[in-house]
């Protein structure tokens, strides 16, 4: 399944994962990398990946704001190079998340 996140609730959010220390989510401990967490549970979303408590900004996947998929809540860890903090922040382009059974595709 493919996700796309775009616009400017997208940029708050990993504007937001810019300023702190990023976590892994499930109390995991620090990541060393920039990113976000993909979540799904009421939606699917990204959110700052420093968020403490209910995060202020977070940025839903086209067509999945109400709904989320079917099977267990989750949240994982999506580091973002560079690069594609660039093209999200300056460039304005959207964040894409293909999700399998077995691997996880990020592209911006």
């Amino acid at each position: 399944m493919k996700f796309t996140f775009s616009g400017k609730e997208l940029r708050a959010v990993v504007k937001t994962s810019l300023k702190d220390n990023c976590q892994l989510p499930y109390g995991q401990g620090p990541s060393e990398q920039r990113g976000v967490w993909l979540v799904n549970d009421a939606g699917v979303y990204l959110m700052p990946a420093n968020s403490k408590g209910i995060p202020k900004h977070i940025a839903y996947a086209q067509g999945f704001k109400d709904e989320g998929l079917y099977g267990d809540d989750f949240a994982e860890f999506i580091p973002l190079s560079i690069g594609q903090l660039d093209r999200i922040i300056n460039g304005n382009r959207p964040l894409y998340v293909e999700v399998s059974e077995n691997s996880l595709k990020v592209t911006a």
